[in-house]
């Protein structure tokens, strides 16, 4: 099982945790990104930038993981839209009680 955390939608970031059947988590990737490229949407692994400014993957994800990642990101995202939903919207003209 796959679960998404620490989603950021602003940025797109978040992290990736692989979970055994006892709901345990036993393998987080931090940093991961959510890219719109020209064949579609992927998942970018955390990456780190050389001395000579080139980025190189720290990890990948095969196109199979890459699908169970994509359809938790996308699950992770409607609950954080419904959760936003839900607040109420700060009305500065509401009595405060202090």
């Amino acid at each position: 099982m796959i679960k998404i955390e620490n989603l950021n939608l602003e940025y797109k970031t978040f992290t990736v945790e692989f979970l055994r059947s006892s709901g345990e988590t036993f393998c987080a990737v931090k940093n991961c990104r959510m890219v719109q490229g020209e064949k579609g949407a992927f998942v970018s692994g955390p990456a780190k930038k050389t001395k000579d400014d080139k980025w190189f993957n720290l990890v990948y994800f095969d196109k199979g993981i890459q699908a169970d990642i994509l359809e938790a990101y996308n699950l992770a995202v409607m609950a954080a839209d419904i959760i936003e939903e839900e607040k109420p919207a700060f009305d500065p003209n509401d009595d405060l009680p202090f």
